[in-house]
């Protein structure tokens, strides 16, 4: 199928290609997707351009690209290490999500072996592992030290991915701090109704804001599919960054309209007043009960408001209530859960719910604010302490924010707008029999002219250091 990019770089190449030069690409977005929805043998996929292309042909050549990206990996991390791949002998495990049909594995089993990773489509080489289970084993993992407090517990693993929402209900057993064995205790439920669908929700309003009947609107996302990227990511930055009381009247977001779609607009249907367009959109809803939209035409920008952006996920957190509904009405074993798991998507809870109990393995330290008075001679240090006894090494990230910052007022996250990465120093443990406390690294920032250093001292052995220098000119806004 020639070359491959996928996962981010696939949109950021996709987004440099030249107009006259699109035909020799297809870009393919949420295709996994299709399995779900569609899931016969001899299944076809559009690309964001409406070409249409076995699914299976797509699918094992991405295997095949994510296995050369691993054999390169490897490689660069030890270029002794001879990773050959036997088809007799390597074992594959694939995750998927539990509610898929047996359908859909069998169309992943047929592409792993189109992609030449198995000698046979009912090879024991590849098995199958449910998303939530794979996330329960890896959060399992992390927790060597305290297992036995989740044995023979009754869990419930809610896995909320970007298209799927799993939802299962588990009980692990335990012995000697090692998982034995997962006892699935109820048919997986869930469905369809994953972060895309509040995409979904997103477009449905757009097309309204366009007056596009169902056939042009298809038309402008397979004929100006460089723009609908854009616009997409534009809403996947903001639901990942809005937090639930920001959701509200008072609270104004921007959404831009690419430039590239506003010129297809005004040439493929003649959309020339989008002013005309919000006064239309907002009479036509005026008994919605939501903000009013606007048109800001310097920045060829639509403002939109919290109130309308949390109707965008309504659809989704509807559904997801009513098979919890469903499940506490016919389930009694559901009824009986004693944890719960949460998984999936990039932030699960933040900081608007304060009946969170608090798991932080990194500590944010702030060392310098705007305005501190600095001694050039005397360094700023901190000492700090691994959070498992498994731990072989620390890495620390330097970060800088852009933005004024009051710790007294708001928590601050590195995921944060206007948090920016300076660099990244990884100290490591020598093996030892020293007791946690003791396992001690010193961290000092020395301030000097035109440049600053970080020193980073293993205290039990003075001979481990690592040192980062940065400029000012990294600093600057």
């Amino acid at each position: 199928m020639g070359t491959f990019f996928i996962w981010k770089s696939a949109e950021s190449q996709y987004l440099r290609i030249r107009p006259n030069e699109m035909q020799n690409y297809q870009f393919f977005k949420n295709f996994k997707m299709k399995l779900y929805e569609n899931n016969s043998l001899n299944l076809k996929i559009q690309s964001c351009s409406g070409e249409e292309w076995e699914f299976t042909q797509v699918l094992s050549g991405v295997f095949k690209f994510i296995n050369q990206k691993f054999v390169e990996s490897v490689k660069n991390i030890n270029p002794k290490i001879n990773l050959s791949i036997n088809n007799d002998t390597t074992q594959w495990v694939l995750t998927v999500p539990a509610i898929w049909e047996d359908k859909s594995k069998e169309i992943i089993r047929r592409a792993f072996y189109q992609a030449g990773f198995i000698s046979s489509k009912k090879s024991p080489n590849l098995l199958f592992c449910f998303e939530p289970e794979a996330a329960s084993i890896d959060f399992f993992q992390d927790q060597r030290n305290q297992l036995s407090q989740f044995n023979n517990k009754k869990l419930l693993v809610f896995d909320a991915g970007e298209g799927t929402i799993d939802i299962t209900l588990m009980k692990p057993t335990i012995v000697k701090n090692e998982i034995k064995e997962f006892e699935i205790l109820m048919i997986p439920k869930g469905g369809d109704f994953g972060s895309i669908y509040i995409d979904q929700e997103f477009q449905k309003f757009f097309q309204s804001f366009l007056n596009l009947n169902d056939n042009q609107f298809n038309t402008l996302k397979n004929e100006c599919p460089k723009g609908f990227l854009k616009l997409s990511n534009q809403l996947k930055i903001l639901k990942i960054g809005i937090q639930s009381q920001e959701m509200n009247e008072n609270n104004a977001y921007f959404i831009e309209i690419p430039w590239i779609m506003v010129k297809y607009l005004k040439k493929k249907f003649q959309i020339k007043d989008f002013e005309a367009l919000i006064d239309q959109f907002n009479q036509r809803n005026q008994n919605s009960g939501l903000s009013k939209i606007k048109w800001d035409d310097d920045e060829g920008c639509l403002e939109i408001y919290g109130d309308r952006i949390k109707s965008f996920f309504q659809k989704t957190i509807q559904k997801l209530r009513n098979d919890l509904n469903n499940l506490k009405q016919t389930s009694e074993i559901f009824k009986q859960t004693e944890i719960v798991f949460f998984t999936g998507g990039k932030i699960i809870i933040k900081n608007d719910n304060n009946q969170k109990i608090e798991r932080c393995h990194d500590v944010f330290n702030p060392y310098i604010f705007k305005g501190d008075v600095i001694r050039l001679s005397e360094p700023i240090s901190t000492v700090y302490l691994p959070v498992s006894d498994k731990q072989k090494a620390v890495r620390f990230k330097i970060l800088r924010t852009t933005k004024k910052w009051d710790p007294k007022k708001k928590s601050l996250y590195i995921d944060n707008q206007g948090v920016q990465k300076m660099g990244s120093v990884r100290v490591p443990f020598p093996e030892s029999n020293l007791a946690l406390d003791e396992k001690r690294v010193e961290v000092s920032f020395h301030f000097a002219t035109t440049e600053f250093k970080i020193f980073m001292k293993y205290l039990p052995d003075p001979t481990i250091t690592r040192q980062l220098t940065l400029s000012y000119d990294q600093m600057e806004n």
